[in-house]
């Protein structure tokens, strides 16, 4: 018996000595001694200017072996783009996100753009940095305001009162002994965005000029049209809006001497419009009426027209490490002439299958039965073959899909712009 607690006592003061020294080894895990981060764009980010000024992180072009995947997003702004940098945290650093968000300016330029993409990438990355051994060189500073107070936040005066203007006009011309082509466009736009109202002003106008010599024989041929379109919308909750959309113009393609749009609209989104970066579900419903007044009589006999309309519109849109989805489906019919219809959808999906495998496929079909603009007199040999009118025809597609696959080194983090950059 004596034997037996001996025994016992030796096993448990082995067991105490055991634990003692497993505590004194143990103590809090090692910290990574850099990080590794993987920069997902879906706007043009000059990667080479990154990796350039970031050289506190290892750059890789492989998620799966990143400690941080950066997601960037973008969505227009008043006078602008607002830009949002997604910082997901994976392995060691999986519990921790962050989401970041700048305004980049149409009159900003490109150097200015990317710079500001940088200051972000640094204000986002100290939180994951400070885990690791980096930290311990880790130093952070804010510049002055101007006044010369670090915190200062100065309020501006909006002149403009939230309204952004462009103008822009751009011409080209092509030929060689048989054939010549010119191309003149230009326009306008306004738009005010607020976190109440969105208005799109804008006008635009093209002409195409195209010369064949055949057999010594000279044709000419002219596309031209124009068209004001406006947008209207009011918020009316984080999920909902309303607005009217309209449009006013001509086209020699489509046999319209003038034609007119108008259409009120709401639409709800299934999730908040707060996180339209990343994700977007809505539907939209529209009523409204169309006119139209033709520059040649149609073959239904007709030299203007007018009818009421209504048309449904779905649409998906979603940026995920995972990939990108775009979908959007759209049905509508004259209500007076429910036979006269059209329905179409499209879009593209974009998939990170693994390591360096990406998979794209896209596409749009078109199912058209609202051809009432046709003229009664047929196009020519060479109209069809300059594509100078609309055909019949009750449907259009067009589909791609492609694969592309990268492997070798997963580093990312070198810059060499001799011969030109990549």
């Amino acid at each position: 018996m004596r034997t037996l607690v001996r025994y016992a006592g030796l096993v448990i003061a082995a067991l105490v000595i055991a634990g003692s020294y497993a505590g004194a080894q143990s103590g809090p895990p090692a910290r990574p001694a850099s990080l590794s981060v993987f920069l997902d764009c879906n706007f043009y980010c000059d990667e080479d200017f990154v990796r350039t000024e970031l050289t506190f992180v290892n750059w890789v072009r492989d998620r799966a072996v990143a400690d941080v995947h950066v997601l960037g997003t973008t969505q227009t702004a008043g006078a602008g783009q607002e830009r949002t940098l997604t910082f997901l945290g994976l392995r060691s650093f999986g519990t921790m996100v962050d989401t970041l968000t700048f305004l980049v300016a149409d009159t900003e330029t490109e150097d200015e753009r990317r710079q500001a993409l940088v200051r972000i990438l640094k204000a986002g990355l100290v939180r994951f940095v400070a885990r690791t051994t980096v930290a311990d060189r880790l130093e952070i500073s804010v510049k002055p305001g101007a006044g010369g107070n670090a915190t200062a936040i100065q309020t501006r005066y909006d002149p403009w009162n939230s309204w952004v203007l462009r103008t822009s006009m751009d011409g080209h011309t092509s030929g060689d002994a048989n054939n010549t082509f010119l191309s003149i466009s230009g326009s306008f736009s306004a738009r005010r965005i607020t976190d109440a109202w969105k208005i799109e002003l804008e006008a635009r106008e093209n002409y195409n000029q195209s010369t064949f010599t055949i057999e010594e024989e000279k044709s000419t041929f002219i596309r031209r049209n124009y068209s004001f379109n406006q947008l209207v919308v009011r918020s009316v909750g984080p999920r909902s809006a309303i607005g009217v959309k309209g449009s006013v113009g001509s086209s020699t393609y489509d046999n319209k001497a003038f034609f007119l749009r108008a259409m009120p609209a709401i639409e709800f989104d299934l999730f908040p419009y707060s996180q339209s970066t990343r994700r977007l579900l809505t539907a939209q419903y529209a009523i409204g009426y169309e006119a139209f007044r033709y520059s040649e009589i149609t073959i239904y006999e007709k030299l203007q027209e007018s009818h009421p309309l209504h048309s449904i519109a779905l649409s998906l849109n979603q940026n995920q490490p995972w990939g990108s989805t775009n979908i959007r489906a759209e049905a509508g019919q004259y209500l007076d002439l429910t036979y006269r219809n059209y329905a179409e959808v499209g879009g593209d999906v974009s998939v990170r299958i693994f390591k360096g495998l990406n998979f794209n496929i896209g596409g749009e079909y078109q199912a058209i039965r609202n051809q009432l603009y046709l003229p009664a007199v047929g196009a020519t040999p060479e109209e069809i073959l300059t594509q100078q009118r609309q055909l019949a025809t009750n449907y259009q597609y067009f589909v791609f899909a492609g694969i592309s696959y990268t492997f070798g080194s997963v580093l990312n983090n070198v810059v060499n712009p001799r011969f030109g950059r990549d």
